[in-house]
C-alpha cells in the first residue's frame, strides 16, 4: 500500500444463532474500524430473521457495512483498506477462486466487488480469531446483535 493513502483496517463478522428452526434463525453483524492501531468505531446491527439470515449472508453483510461506513468518513479514492475476517469462504468468494451458487450470496459478493472497486487500494485477508484481538470484538459484537 502506498503511504500517501490513509490507511483503513476493517475487521468484520457475522453471526447467526443456530439454535433453532431456519425460519426463527436470527443474524446480526460485528465490525471495528481501526487506522494506525487507534479504534475509530465499532458497529454491531441485528439484520433480521428468518431462512435467508445465514452466517454466510450476515459475514457479507458486515464487510458491506463496514465499507459503507468508511466510505461515509473518507473520499474512497483516498483510502488503502485491509479487510480482515474470519470467513474463509467470504474472501475467495470475493476474489473468485470459488463459485458462488446461491443467489441471495451473489448479490452479496456483487455489492463488495463494487464497493472495493471505489477505494485507491485494498486487501482483503482471512484471519483467524487467534490472530488478531479485533476479530474476537467484532464477533462478541455480532453475536450481541444477534439476541436483540
Amino acid at each position: 500500500m502506498s503511504d500517501n493513502k490513509n490507511r483503513v483496517v476493517l475487521t468484520t463478522d457475522g453471526a447467526a444463532s443456530d439454535n433453532q428452526s431456519k425460519t426463527d434463525r436470527k443474524a446480526g453483524i460485528g465490525y471495528v474500524v481501526s487506522d494506525g492501531g487507534t479504534k475509530m468505531t465499532e458497529r454491531n446491527q441485528f439484520l433480521g430473521q428468518g431462512e435467508s439470515y445465514t452466517n454466510n449472508f450476515a459475514e457479507y453483510r458486515a464487510v458491506i457495512l463496514g465499507l459503507e461506513w468508511i466510505q461515509d468518513e473518507y473520499d474512497s479514492a483516498d483510502v488503502s483498506v485491509n479487510i480482515h475476517t474470519d470467513c474463509e469462504l467470504l474472501v475467495r468468494q470475493v476474489r473468485e477462486e470459488y463459485d458462488t451458487n446461491k443467489s441471495h450470496l451473489i448479490k452479496q459478493r456483487n455489492t463488495v466487488q463494487d464497493l472495493l472497486s471505489n477505494f485507491g487500494e485494498y486487501q482483503l485477508e482471512h484471519v483467524s480469531e487467534t490472530d488478531e484481538n479485533l476479530i474476537s470484538r467484532a464477533d462478541t459484537l455480532a453475536t450481541k446483535a444477534t439476541q436483540q
